[in-house]
């Protein structure tokens, strides 16, 4: 009987230990670093909002009618501001080439060279943000077809940081796109 309650002490004096190393390592802990992010995502939300206000009444002031300015601007969206902002989103002008048209294999064929030289020729003195090439399909042969033009347009005079080349499944599959974004 002895030997039964000294181990009954000793099983209750493991269970408080560990009860005690859980509460002050373990729960404490995450509890103290679970508040500091909830009051961290709470900041962080409500810089965007102000952000967000501020830049909304800069668009008003110059009374344009989109805010492509505020979705460029702020690097990480508060959906709820966004709804409540009602902003119109500026949609890309979209140009559609036949594949057959622009490539022999991969490279680009003399009519393609054509057709890009006449395109770009059209938007040279225009003013946008980005140059989106894409294609449908997904490998490594579209990828070349779509890094050629890209290749091509920079070759013509565009910057390497205004065009951008893109594989998307919502592109029809024998044509490629080219949007212009402002």
């Amino acid at each position: 009987m002895k030997t039964f309650t000294w181990f009954l002490i000793f099983l209750l004096a493991l269970i408080f230990a560990f009860g005690y190393y859980f509460y002050e390592y373990i729960y404490t802990p995450k509890t103290i670093l679970i508040s500091r992010l909830e009051e961290e995502n709470l900041k962080l939300k409500y810089d965007v909002k102000d952000r967000l206000d501020r830049l909304y009444r800069e668009c008003k002031k110059m009374k344009t009618d989109s805010a492509q300015l505020i979705i460029s601007q702020v690097s990480f969206r508060d959906t709820q501001s966004i709804d409540t902002l009602r902003i119109k989103k500026i949609e890309p002008l979209s140009f559609a080439f036949s594949i057959k048209d622009l490539f022999e294999g991969a490279s680009l064929s003399k009519k393609g060279k054509v057709l890009i030289n006449e395109f770009y020729n059209q938007i040279k003195d225009k003013s946008f943000d980005s140059l989106r090439v894409i294609i449908n399909r997904r490998n490594a042969f579209a990828a070349r077809r779509v890094l050629n033009i890209k290749k091509f347009l920079v070759g013509l005079g565009l910057s390497k940081d205004k065009v951008w080349a893109r594989l998307d499944k919502r592109v029809p599959r024998d044509s490629v796109y080219i949007k212009i974004v402002r």
